[in-house]
């Protein structure tokens, strides 16, 4: 997730904004939800927190 909250950083104009999150933001939310589902079934509440704040960073970064 790392990356992709990079590449956000990296946008310099409203189109480049639009342009990333067309590209990601279907893979974005899945691997968010896949991760928290997964943690969820192992049991795994700080993995779930974790996964919300990556995500939440990334989505902030591109919202801002």
């Amino acid at each position: 997730m790392r990356a992709r909250h990079q590449v956000v950083e990296q946008a310099d104009t409203i189109d480049d904004l639009v342009r990333v999150y067309v590209e990601q933001a279907t893979v974005v939310d899945a691997v968010h939800i896949d991760l928290r589902q997964q943690a969820d079934q192992q049991s795994l509440p700080a993995v779930i927190r974790v996964a919300d704040r990556a995500y939440a960073t990334y989505t902030n970064t591109l919202n801002d």
